[in-house]
């Protein structure tokens, strides 16, 4: 479900061995976070947050992020597209001559 109710918080440093940065806020009362590395990135990532906010955007109660921002699924997963990249390459090898070793292609070149 999408919701206009977004509050958005301050960068905030974690307590760590390491530095890292809190970004934080909630959609619908459910709050979210993002964890970075430096603090710079923190605010970049906040300042989208803020202008998909401001702009209007509707958030995402189950993500938390703005629909500018949601990821979009590829067509064709790496699987997929690995099977159909082996079966062209597989059906243009078997088609080549065997006696003219320039149509084996990469055959020829891991043949040595």
């Amino acid at each position: 479900m999408k919701s206009l109710d977004v509050k958005i918080w301050g960068v905030r440093k974690r307590p760590s061995k390491r530095p890292s940065y809190d970004v934080r806020w909630s959609v619908a009362e459910r709050v979210f976070s993002e964890t970075f590395r430096t603090k710079a990135l923190a605010d970049h990532y906040r300042t989208k947050l803020m202008r998909a906010a401001r702009d209007g955007d509707e958030f995402d109660d189950v993500t938390g992020l703005p629909d500018s921002m949601a990821e979009t699924r590829a067509e064709l997963s790496w699987y997929a597209f690995t099977l159909k990249y082996l079966a062209m390459k597989w059906t243009a090898e078997r088609s080549a001559d065997p006696a003219n070793p320039a149509q084996l292609g990469f055959r020829a070149a891991w043949t040595g």
